[in-house]
């Protein structure tokens, strides 16, 4: 999930592996199904779900937020 976290790690594979800062980012985007990173909104929407009525016979379940990741 892309959150602030992301620019320090960045900044981390930029110097590690003389990469440009935000190429890892756009690396890691690239690779995900979706074609990008999660984003804090995608994680609180399934949250907002899973807390609604929406939700009131869901019961054992995994629910993935990771852009068809488990698909790889």
């Amino acid at each position: 999930v892309d959150t602030p976290m992301w620019t320090d790690v960045d900044a981390l594979f930029a110097r590690a592996e003389g990469l440009e800062i935000g190429e890892k980012k756009r690396q890691v985007g690239a690779a995900v199904p979706l074609g990008r990173m999660g984003e804090p909104r995608d994680v609180a929407r399934a949250v907002c779900f899973l807390a609604s009525d929406l939700s009131a016979y869901l019961t054992a379940q995994t629910i993935g937020v990771d852009g068809g990741n488990v698909l790889r």
